[in-house]
């Protein structure tokens, strides 16, 4: 029975993919286009070089599919599949219409997320599965099960009820975030994975299972399949530095230097400088390999104290908001993102003011929100002194912390013992709904 609940996880992420992926008759608004590109390309040249352009395959993808956008407005019909362009050879070099100038705007990431997709779709494709960007996208099943399975032993590590850890790591399953980030090909897809598995290391950690190396090695990884899952990393080290200054105060006899050398601030100190020192050494490479510059993709705007402002509010809780705005089906979605809004603030916001100050959990409410809140325009100012241009921070770039705001959820649901048991019959019933709102 204790393998019960992760299996059925499993089950979970796996139908995601599965009842959704066919679903999809045209390609992502978000960059699926260049990440698409960036699949075809890994066996042959293993990266993607900035300023190159997009190749034939993901170019004649782009014609025969169209992008999706929202329906029943100009713009869904302006980015329609051109089909009478469908596998013109000559189209592929002479068509102008290609987002982007058709070049490539993915060669910011590492190959890791691309060759692990092309790597994970192979065996469907022995299987008989013909369109290989279906058999790439059905691989976010993979990132979305292991989000969630470590998402459920991570939360019971944080003091949740097991009732409470499964209906909420099912809730993550259930939600649009994960609809739109694991059913098609996108680095977002790393994003809850990422999340979920710093969480369970930071568990661990609080614990008294301190390994530095791990959560180096862990936070290396999880930057490198994708920048903004630094979040989820910052979040973390900021509570075990937190954790480590509320046991000082409570032992005032132990001498600042111990606190500085403490397993708790070594680890949040090694976790974070490994990403920055991963990160700088991808820079590096990625500047190496450059042919050209990237193309503008006409999303900067001016640097103001009232955008700063506005992009504070991005991540708690915007990161729950989805791509579907304007889609078949959205008025379900809308309802479902808005309960899980108010779920997960008052889980974050309760954690803070309710839970027992030396309680790990409030720490780590109190870091989440920091992160929340901070994070953003860091993000996009740190990024406009190297670009010399402020881009937005979008709201998806905040997926990584939905796990932690999700498990603080789960840890103030445990004190209501009725509504965990409630919420276990609920939640199999909405995902079910889920999946039959888009068949």
């Amino acid at each position: 029975m204790a393998l019960l609940p992760p299996l059925l996880l499993v089950l979970a992420a796996m139908l995601v993919a599965v009842v959704h992926v066919p679903q999809h008759d045209r390609i992502s608004p978000v960059d699926e286009y260049s990440y698409i590109d960036y699949v075809d390309k890994v066996p042959d040249q293993g990266v993607v070089r900035q300023g190159e352009e997009i190749g034939p395959f993901a170019r004649n993808y782009y014609l025969c599919h169209g992008i999706e956008l929202f329906r029943g407005t100009p713009e869904y019909e302006l980015f329609a599949p051109r089909k009478d362009l469908c596998g013109d050879r000559e189209a592929l070099s002479t068509f102008d219409g290609f987002p982007q100038g058709g070049r490539v705007s993915a060669d910011i990431y590492t190959p890791i997320y691309f060759a692990v997709t092309w790597v994970l779709a192979r065996p469907l494709d022995w299987v008989g599965i013909d369109d290989r960007v279906q058999a790439w996208r059905l691989t976010g099943a993979v990132w979305l099960a292991l989000a969630a399975v470590l998402l459920y032993f991570g939360a019971m590590r944080w003091g949740a009820r097991r009732s409470a850890a499964w209906a909420i790591a099912m809730t993550m399953v259930a939600s649009p975030v994960a609809l739109w980030s694991n059913t098609y090909v996108s680095t977002d897809a790393t994003g809850l994975f990422a999340g979920s598995l710093m969480l369970f290391l930071a568990a661990g950690a609080i614990r008294g299972r301190p390994r530095p190396a791990l959560l180096a090695l862990a936070s290396v990884f999880v930057t490198l399949l994708k920048l903004q899952n630094f979040f989820a990393v910052a979040a973390v080290a900021l509570c075990l530095i937190i954790v480590a200054l509320a046991r000082h105060r409570q032992d005032s006899s132990r001498r600042w230097r111990s606190v500085v050398r403490s397993p708790f601030v070594v680890g949040a100190l090694a976790a974070v400088g490994a990403s920055m020192v991963g990160q700088a050494m991808w820079l590096a490479i990625r500047s190496r390999l450059s042919t050209a510059p990237s193309p503008d993709l006409g999303v900067s705007v001016p640097y103001t104290l009232r955008r700063t402002l506005i992009d504070m509010t991005n991540f708690l809780p915007g990161s729950l908001d989805t791509s579907a705005s304007g889609q078949e089906g959205d008025v379900a979605q809308y309802l479902f993102v808005s309960v899980l809004k108010l779920l997960v603030v008052g889980g974050v916001v309760g954690a803070v003011f309710l839970l027992p100050r030396l309680d790990p959990a409030a720490a780590m409410a109190a870091s989440a929100i920091g992160i929340a809140v901070v994070g953003p325009p860091v993000l996009a100012t740190a990024a406009m002194v190297m670009s010399g241009e402020y881009v937005p921070p979008v709201f998806r770039y905040g997926i990584p912390l939905i796990p932690i705001y999700l498990m603080l959820s789960a840890r103030m649901i445990s004190q209501r013992p009725r509504f965990c048991r409630a919420m276990t019959v609920v939640v199999p019933v909405v995902f079910v709904g889920t999946l039959v709102a888009y068949v």
